[in-house]
């Protein structure tokens, strides 16, 4: 039988384990040793004897896999389409505008009332469709608007607090972005041993609302 990845899952493999990330679940998941190793060989076109077959009959049982038409030729591992960051964006020392702070402000409110209270599915699909304004339909080029907005969403981090609120910072901060169109991606990145997941944005390369050295220990699972 031919296999192929569910979707709705993301995945990578930050070590020797792989992470998958549900999204209809909304739930982060790995796998017994077993089936992983099963899993990998799988994804990296090994040949696989007995055991690995009946291990990937029961990642189809418990809907990790599908029945596939036919194997697809070569490696199978698909990778979060996102340059490795190499640097975080410089920020000069210019005071926040109180406009700019409490629209950071604002945004972030609605975005945490979203995540509370639609899936997680809702919330990515919820992101991927922000469109410019009108006004700004024309590409905004330079690093300078976006360390404008790092400013004022650090500003906001005295009245909202930072912690354990990367998702909602992350996709208010992009929403906000991509609303004056400037291109960035939201990076969903894991570590295991022990496990923890984090979020961040990018432009390029670039780490933006965040420090590189804080996120060099995650993988990206999922870029939006």
């Amino acid at each position: 039988m031919s296999y192929a990845l569910r979707d709705g899952l993301a995945y990578c493999i930050p070590g020797d384990r792989t992470v998958f990330l549900d999204i209809p679940a909304g739930r982060y998941f790995s796998l017994s040793e077993s089936k992983d190793l099963a899993l990998q060989r799988w994804l990296d076109a090994q040949a696989l004897d007995e055991e690995d077959f009946a291990h990937l009959a029961a990642l189809l049982r418990q809907g990790v896999l599908v029945a596939a038409p036919r194997d697809p030729i070569g490696p199978r591992r698909r990778q979060p389409l996102i340059a490795p960051a190499s640097t975080q964006l410089d920020i000069p020392p210019v005071r926040a505008s109180s406009v700019g702070v409490l629209r950071a402000v604002g945004a972030q409110l609605i975005w945490a009332r979203r995540t509370e209270s639609w899936p997680i599915a809702r919330v990515i699909k919820a992101l991927r469709s922000t469109r410019p304004r009108p006004k700004n339909r024309e590409p905004q080029h330079g690093l300078d608007r976006l360390a404008t907005l790092v400013r004022d969403f650090d500003s906001a981090d005295f009245l909202l607090g930072s912690h354990d609120r990367c998702l909602v910072r992350s996709f208010a901060f992009a929403a906000m972005a991509r609303k004056r169109s400037i291109q960035v991606s939201v990076v969903l990145g894991v570590q295991s041993d022990p496990f923890a997941a984090h979020c961040w944005v990018q432009h390029g390369d670039v780490v933006v609302n965040d420090r590189h050295e804080r996120i060099r220990p995650f993988t990206p699972i999922m870029v939006i």
